[in-house]
């Protein structure tokens, strides 16, 4: 049985307790193994940009010599892609083993879906020889699993909104949550471009005694730059940090230009004769800052062919902002504009995304631009019509599902 499939046995649905005092003292013994190696922990807390930004930092160290462990959330694939050690997933086989032998050592704890994972990897990483702990934050910060661990250095790339049933509906209670990963001992990197959440990180530092370092107002980090390379220069600027090499930082730009963050994270993938690009954005900002990317990107540039759209479950004002932002770009980025559905427990409901496409109101120039293709395989098997171009966003699940059929022979 593969790891995949033992965890969904186990679990119905990815479920999220909150209640990290009580999580504490169940695994007050295991973390206290691993506190004794005296690794320096990294976490990485935000809305969007937190996976680029914790593969960039993996991917330094480990190509450093530096011996270190990475965890991320949520996995897009496999639930493999969550344990990693030194440029290394673990083992499937591996993994169902270290599931079965958490379920008997933890048989009298409920441990939620996110809780069992993270038990699970705290279990495995306790045996490994490691120099750094790179660890995700999965929702907030404040109530996560990862903040068991006292983090020497944290880096947030934004805020935004997104779980504001967990996390609350303003700015600065979603920040306050993400804040909440550091201690007085640690160092904090930000890349914040709204001087109002600089400001707001200052105080808390201060109040704190957090050793702070604002990117974007030492002058370090262009807020002009796309958001995507402004989270590459927030993993550079942590690895020096914790180097101390700071010659080394152009070497470091080149080293990262020709690395991958992992499944669609920027994942390039030759397709018939064209290349299909793709890049998971799985909330307004997410959309908005991809556009950005790419606005600044193409100023020399020829622009995709087409863009193809999927959604996981969101509002239906979500999911109508996020096509008109692509719509309102004209053609000056994407010449076609395809949405799609795709079946998943998490996906958009077919109906619900055709009522919301039938009732956008749309220009004469704009219908001519976009398309809803019940079934997105017809828009790569067509014999005549394949986009050479085409960026894949939105759903990181549907990345998954993707994947595999544009790599197949």
């Amino acid at each position: 049985m593969r790891s995949d499939e033992w965890l969904k046995l186990k679990y119905t649905g990815e479920f999220f307790s909150g209640d990290l005092l009580e999580l504490k003292t169940k695994t007050k013994k295991l973390i206290g193994e691993i506190q004794k190696k005296q690794l320096k922990i990294i976490t990485v807390a935000g809305t969007n940009g937190k996976g680029q930004t914790c593969f960039d930092l993996f991917h330094l160290l480990s190509h450093s010599g530096s011996k270190v462990a990475l965890w991320t959330s949520p996995h897009i694939k496999s639930v493999v892609e969550r344990f990693a050690y030194n440029g290394n997933k673990i083992l499937d086989q591996e993994l169902v083993r270290l599931f079965e032998q958490v379920e008997c050592k933890f048989a009298q704890d409920k441990l939620s879906y996110y809780e069992f994972l993270f038990v699970a990897f705290c279990t495995w990483i306790k045996d490994l020889d490691l120099d750094y702990l790179v660890l995700e934050v999965g929702l907030g910060g404040r109530l996560d699993a990862v903040n068991l661990f006292d983090a020497e250095v944290v880096l947030i790339p934004s805020i935004s909104r997104d779980h504001q049933e967990f996390l609350g509906t303003s700015f600065q209670q979603i920040l306050q949550e993400k804040l909440a990963v550091c201690r007085p001992s640690s160092q904090l990197f930000t890349t914040f471009t709204l001087q109002w959440l600089r400001q707001l990180t200052q105080s808390f530092c201060q109040q704190t005694g957090t050793r702070y370092l604002d990117l974007i107002e030492e002058g370090k980090v262009d807020p002009q730059q796309s958001f995507f390379t402004r989270n590459r220069h927030l993993a550079i600027h942590a690895f020096l940090f914790l180097k101390g090499q700071a010659a080394l930082e152009e070497k470091l730009v080149l080293s990262l230009a020709t690395s991958t963050a992992g499944h669609g994270r920027f994942e390039e993938i030759n397709f018939r004769e064209g290349k299909i690009t793709l890049i998971g954005s799985h909330n307004i900002d997410g959309h908005r800052k991809l556009v950005d990317h790419y606005k600044k990107r193409y100023s020399c540039q020829e622009p995709f062919d087409a863009v193809l759209l999927t959604f996981s479950r969101r509002s239906a004002e979500e999911v109508r902002w996020i096509l008109q932002l692509y719509l309102s770009e004209e053609d000056k980025l994407f010449k076609k504009i395809y949405l799609t559905c795709f079946d998943h427990p998490k996906a958009l409901a077919e109906s619900v995304l055709k009522e919301i496409f039938s009732e956008l109101n749309l220009r004469p120039e704009q219908k001519s631009r976009i398309e809803f293709v019940a079934d997105w395989k017809e828009i790569f098997n067509s014999q005549s019509s394949i986009p050479k171009t085409v960026l894949v966003t939105g759903s990181y699940y549907f990345l998954a599902e993707l994947e595999p059929f544009l790599r197949q022979p």
